[in-house]
């Protein structure tokens, strides 16, 4: 089963609240305004990936979203808040921002499938085309250690941290 990963946006904020619900607890899930105004970022670093048509547990549901990752542009130093509505001026590209992977999130019908992976290789390419050089996450659930096997490397935070609750470790690794 093959996903067909694409761009998304703020038109699938629907299917991206429902992935959520599936994929986090009740502590981790984000309003849809929330996630939103992420979607709503400028420079196209937003990815889906989509059920292919007559598979599985999807073959009555072809072209589902099946998982996605939201990332954005971060200015150096500003705070990280989970469930914060993000103001477009805050996303936008500029010296020494860093590209922030707030979210990749995949169905559990999905998990094992590859798609983090694919997901964030097309993240760190979008970060690239807007100048990028510097990716940072925030890895939750006991998610650190398959970050770092995708070269995030943990360590201080250089800005605070707000709700993304205990054992959260910020980890960062170049684009």
């Amino acid at each position: 089963m093959v996903a067909r990963i694409a761009p998304i946006d703020a038109a699938h904020l629907g299917s991206v609240m429902a992935v959520q619900a599936r994929a986090y607890g009740a502590q981790l899930l984000e309003a849809p305004e929330v996630l939103g105004s992420k979607l709503r970022a400028p420079g196209g670093a937003c990815w889906g990936a989509f059920a292919p048509e007559g598979t599985g547990a999807d073959a009555a549901s072809p072209g589902r979203l099946c998982a996605y990752a939201i990332s954005h542009a971060v200015p150096a130093g500003a705070a990280l808040a989970l469930n914060k509505v993000l103001a477009e001026e805050e996303a936008r590209p500029a010296p020494g921002a860093w590209l922030y992977v707030h979210d990749i999130a995949i169905d559990p019908a999905w998990a094992g499938t590859g798609l983090a992976a694919r997901l964030l290789a097309e993240v760190l390419n979008a970060g690239r085309r807007l100048g990028l050089h510097r990716a940072m996450l925030v890895a939750v659930q006991g998610a650190d250690a398959y970050w770092a096997r995708h070269g995030f490397i943990a360590g201080q935070a250089p800005m605070p941290l707000r709700g993304f609750g205990d054992g959260a470790v910020w980890m960062a690794r170049e684009v």
